[in-house]
């Protein structure tokens, strides 16, 4: 999980992207919970390579208590993230495709490794 597809600043680990995931997830459910400011945690969230799924997964879950706790026009909100400024709504569907996004990543580097099984963890269904 630690491997980089590229010696290049670009190429980011399995590992960095499940932090990337874990970070922006918990910075908008924090910003639904409050005036909508996207606060990143600085340091490495994810850093254990079996401790990956878990951390991305109760990010997830922390989001989705946020967006559980909110009213239908709390999703007009505006939430700042460093890249802009989006209403809630949207700024929730950027988590998700960021999520599903390093997901196919993750699974394209397994490929470079020589492992061309598509997997599901279990921690992934696991309610």
């Amino acid at each position: 999980m630690t491997w980089k597809p590229s010696a290049k600043a670009s190429g980011r680990s399995m590992l960095e992207q499940a932090d990337e995931c874990a970070k922006l997830n918990h910075a908008i459910a924090g910003a639904l919970r409050t005036d909508g400011t996207a606060q990143f945690t600085e340091g490495s969230l994810v850093s254990e390579p079996k401790q990956a799924a878990k951390q991305v997964m109760d990010s997830a879950n922390d989001l989705a208590d946020a967006l559980g706790g909110l009213e239908d026009p709390a999703l007009d909100k505006m939430i700042a993230l460093p890249f802009g400024t989006y209403p809630a709504r949207f700024a929730v569907g950027i988590a998700n495709a960021n999520m599903i996004y390093h997901w196919g990543q993750a699974n394209y580097i397994e490929t470079l490794d020589g492992d061309a099984e598509f997997r599901i963890p279990p921690e992934m269904v696991a309610g």
